[in-house]
């Protein structure tokens, strides 16, 4: 979410700029300006609990067919929330689900961007949260990360899965390879979802904001971006750069999509 935010305030300044050295140059060095002076996000965003009927055709669409596959793989709705501005272009709207066999949530993230050319994004995934704040996630995010990765959290992004019985399997073989399979998973309890998620939003807001990439701004009630945390984030979303994360990323992910065998599973041949 945070990451294509960059990116279309990036696209903002280069969309005129038909020359790829002048493109290279306006995305590296005036790039980090405008991400400086324009980007922030919020310090606690305001959620609030909603019904698939009250939030946009497109959004409820893409959360009810989510609803419905998850159901398929053994989990139960807990909520549906909203928040309207998560950063400066970003509203969220979320649906959480549990699986009460085994402990495991499901999320689904429907991000909706001031942007005509794409105004929503899908992001969904398994998580596995255990006692001691170390966290399982499987998943299909589209977008690149502009921060470092959580230490505690050890994710699988594979960005080509439609398929949430294809990842909801993935995310058991994980497990059993990870040796996790049988650890105690920690669930909210009923009700206290949003807490939950401003625990989650603290924790990454205050680890960002330790490493230099953020800093507070009291009187607005968020964050904003460091010089370090402009130039940092700017340059890892424009070319070349972002292509090569991406191969990267994917590679990554192909390989350990292998290594689970993955690709000899029938839910995958579904994809």
């Amino acid at each position: 979410m945070n990451s294509h935010l960059l990116h279309h305030l990036l696209s903002l300044g280069l969309e005129l700029a038909a020359h790829p050295l002048v493109y290279v140059m306006i995305a590296w060095f005036f790039g980090p300006i405008v991400v400086f002076r324009k980007v922030w996000q919020s310090m606690r965003p305001i959620w609030e609990h909603a019904e698939l009927t009250e939030l946009p055709p497109k959004v409820s669409q893409l959360i009810a067919d989510k609803v419905t596959h998850f159901a398929l793989a053994g989990f139960e709705p807990l909520a549906v929330l909203r928040s309207p501005r998560v950063t400066a272009n970003v509203g969220a709207n979320v649906l959480i689900m549990e699986n009460t066999i085994t402990n495991d949530l499901a999320f689904t993230l429907v991000a909706q961007l001031r942007s005509r050319s794409r105004p929503e994004i899908l992001v969904f995934w398994v998580e596995s949260r255990f006692e001691d704040g170390v966290r399982i996630t499987t998943g299909v995010n589209p977008q690149l990360s502009a921060f470092p990765r959580d230490p505690m959290e050890q994710s699988a992004n594979f960005v080509w899965v439609t398929s949430v019985a294809a990842i909801c399997e993935a995310h058991q073989r994980r497990l059993d390879q990870l040796g996790m399979t049988a650890r105690r998973r920690c669930v909210p309890a009923r009700g206290q979802e949003i807490a939950m998620l401003n625990r989650d939003w603290d924790a990454s807001g205050q680890r960002r904001e330790l490493l230099g990439y953020q800093y507070r701004d009291q009187t607005d009630d968020v964050y904003h971006l460091t010089w370090k945390g402009a130039l940092l984030c700017s340059w890892r979303l424009v070319q070349p750069t972002k292509a090569i994360r991406a191969f990267l990323r994917d590679h990554k992910a192909r390989r350990l999509w292998r290594e689970l065998g993955m690709d000899r599973s029938n839910t995958a041949s579904t994809l």
